[in-house]
């Protein structure tokens, strides 16, 4: 619907042509849009408006002689470009392959799930059974560890005492894994069959309790020992291991130098204090009494 009152059509001033005073309008912006009047009567009208930075566009003339405006996609048109253009999107993904792609994920999913109560469920509970029985009181985990404090076990005051340094193996011989030979003379690395403690400390253990058991010596390292009456002898100990071999159902070869120093005896001042002031004290009280109480 046309209202010709609202154009405000009035006298141009002599010498300028419409036609030429609308194309002016044109180049500046000017373009007719059709426009939603009534959202509930799906009126439209057509709105004449400047719109800065649209597109290049020039006044054409009708079949009928009357000038043609160009025009500019309205409200309800590029809504429905932009509709389609997402619609477009949506057809574009490939939701069927999606959801082949996630039923072979669900199904390799349900096979894990039934590998892991089949398989590793079963090693999981028999590796916790393990562990309980190495912590169990009677277990020979337990009674190794008993074995590395002699002196709590079987009692007694050391005679020596003993500071044991680190043990040196050799280099394919110190890791977790249990490293045998071949009859080759190829070193065999048992991956499935692994030390409880690394092989250094185990050594070192065992090193402890034959030092203790055969000539009642403490490693200072350790646990306290109670020392015998009397001076103790201390000494440093230093072991390196050069070759630690062992073939299968042959043979098992161990080489090893070791240095033994004794050590000079430290007397802790305190102590060295106290028996100063009691021999002091004890002198004192008999030159009291060698000369005689007054009466």
């Amino acid at each position: 619907m046309v209202y010709p009152d609202r154009l405000g059509v009035g006298t141009l001033p002599p010498g300028i042509d419409p036609v030429v005073r609308t194309k002016r309008l044109v180049s500046c912006g000017l373009r007719a849009q059709l426009r939603t009047g009534s959202l509930l009567t799906g009126q439209l009208y057509v709105a004449l408006d400047f719109f800065p930075g649209v597109k290049v566009a020039s006044l054409r003339m009708g079949a009928d002689g009357l000038p043609e405006l160009p025009t500019i996609p309205g409200d309800m048109e590029e809504l429905q470009q932009q509709v389609s253009s997402i619609l477009k999107k949506l057809d574009a993904v490939p939701f069927d392959a999606i959801g082949q792609n996630l039923n072979r994920v669900l199904q390799r999913l349900d096979k894990l799930s039934a590998t892991a109560e089949r398989e590793v469920l079963p090693e999981l509970r028999d590796s916790l059974q393990a562990i309980a029985q190495t912590l169990a009181a009677d277990a020979p985990a337990q009674q190794d560890a008993r074995a590395a404090l002699p002196a709590a076990v079987d009692g007694g005051a050391a005679e020596r005492l003993v500071e044991l340094l680190p043990v040196v193996l050799p280099g394919r011989a110190n890791r977790a894994a249990l490293v045998l030979t071949d009859a080759a003379g190829h070193p065999d690395v048992r991956e499935d069959d692994r030390w409880v403690a690394p092989l250094a400390d185990e050594v070192r253990a065992v090193l402890t309790d034959a030092l203790w058991r055969t000539a009642r010596a403490a490693d200072v390292y350790a646990a306290p020992f109670p020392r015998a009456a009397g001076g103790v002898p201390q000494y440093r100990l230093a072991v390196r291991f050069e070759r630690f071999d062992a073939v299968p159902g042959d043979a098992a070869t161990v080489e090893a130098s070791w240095t033994l120093r004794r050590l000079p005896c430290r007397v802790p001042r305190a102590a060295a204090l106290a028996e100063a002031t009691r021999t002091l004290t004890a002198r004192i009280a008999r030159t009291l009494i060698a000369t005689g109480c007054p009466e």
